[in-house]
């Protein structure tokens, strides 16, 4: 498989149960917010990478208004650096629209 393409997958009960996505859990996580009062916009977007089962690396996002449980998105690559650069990629994507 080629490492430059990420293999998705849907949220798992699991992942929902247990909320792999949320802060807090295992220190890879990026916890970004936008907030326009103005606008009525109160958005959140969270990343954090998690190992799988067989030696891959997956980056489960976690996006939505504040207060909902938002959309769930993992990715998977095929080591934690792929990951990781796909993380840091986002994280200044959604720095340039104005997530902090």
């Amino acid at each position: 498989m080629p490492s430059s393409a990420p293999r998705q997958s849907t949220p798992t009960l699991w992942a929902r149960k247990n909320k792999t996505s949320q802060p807090g859990c295992g220190g890879r996580g990026k916890h970004l917010t936008k907030s326009e009062p103005d606008a009525n916009m109160h958005r959140f977007y969270h990343m954090q990478i998690v190992p799988g089962l067989f030696g891959d690396w997956g980056l489960v996002r976690n996006w939505g208004r504040i207060g909902s449980s938002g959309q769930l998105r993992t990715d998977w690559f095929d080591t934690e650096a792929e990951a990781k650069d796909a993380r840091h990629e986002l994280h200044m994507e959604k720095a340039k629209r104005g997530y902090e």
